[in-house]
């Protein structure tokens, strides 16, 4: 299921709204939570394309077929695929696919 970042949500709906309710108590308690954000870059350092998941497994098999799908043209013109961990959904950037 694909879900995109809800605008003015608050952060109880939002997280049992994508299926992330543990963490969403983790980050009641004060416990830090971990969001897989995978990235394509341009040469430029662009965002061309970005997914962002709670599911390690899953994000993993994104950040393989990112790179899987870059040419090796596009490879040695300096596109990248980056495979990063934030904390906060507002540190994910608002044009990314969220995935539960």
């Amino acid at each position: 299921m694909l879900h995109l970042r809800k605008e003015g949500a608050n952060a109880s709906s939002f997280f049992r709204d994508i299926g992330c309710r543990h963490f969403s108590l983790a980050r009641v308690m004060g416990q830090s939570i971990i969001i897989w954000v995978n990235e394509q870059l341009d040469p430029t350092g662009l965002l061309y394309a970005c997914i962002a998941c709670c599911d390690q497994q899953q994000a993993q098999a994104c950040h393989e077929s990112f790179e899987q799908n870059l040419t090796n043209h596009q490879k040695a013109a300096g596109w990248v695929a980056r495979l990063r961990t934030v904390e906060s959904w507002d540190d994910v950037p608002a044009s990314a696919l969220k995935l539960s």
